[in-house]
């Protein structure tokens, strides 16, 4: 059989299990979002993704791959174009990227998290699914206005950013949400 080094543009028990990792409202809305691809392409900034937007550039993430579904694919064949993915395997990922992502800012805002209402953290939960902790970590403005409770500037800050102008309808959808979760006119 002929393996394809090709990136493309557009049943096994999994040795853990990844039940009740993240509620279905978050997986759900960013699996619209992300769309699903079954094979390797290049994101916005150039990174290799698969499935729902999971991230398969950052050696970190190998560690996921194997832990969750390395009885079924291998990290290097995934991210090489080798191997497609399932829509069951992906889910898998995106969840376990849910799961870190909430614990992540959870760790980020501490006691402030718990006071946030369940909107505005899938809302968040969904932005460092995205971009990252990394990118996330850069929105200093909008994390001083959700910390002085200001949601009017939190809508600010969401819009005047470069990741408004790279994911188009996704951050609108969540700006009106986080409005709308926050009583911002």
């Amino acid at each position: 059989m002929a393996q394809s080094n090709k990136i493309s543009k557009s049943k096994t028990t999994p040795k853990h299990s990844i039940t009740q990792m993240s509620s279905s409202d978050e997986a759900k809305q960013i699996m619209l979002d992300e769309g699903f691809r079954s094979t390797v392409y290049l994101d916005p900034k150039k990174k290799l993704t698969i499935g729902y937007g999971f991230n398969l550039s950052d050696e970190c993430n190998r560690s996921i791959v194997v832990r969750y579904i390395g009885n079924k694919y291998d990290f290097d064949e995934l991210r090489a174009g080798r191997q497609k993915i399932t829509k069951k395997y992906a889910e898998m990922l995106l969840r376990v990227g849910i799961q870190n992502s909430r614990r992540e800012l959870k760790r980020k805002f501490g006691a402030l998290w718990n006071k946030f209402n369940h909107e505005t953290k899938n809302i968040l939960i969904n932005m460092a699914y995205n971009m990252g902790m990394t990118r996330f970590n850069d929105f200093t403005d909008m994390e001083t206005a959700l910390t002085e409770g200001n949601y009017k500037n939190v809508v600010k800050e969401m819009r005047k950013s470069l990741w408004y102008g790279q994911t188009g309808n996704r951050a609108k959808r969540l700006i009106e949400r986080m409005k709308k979760a926050n009583n911002v006119k």
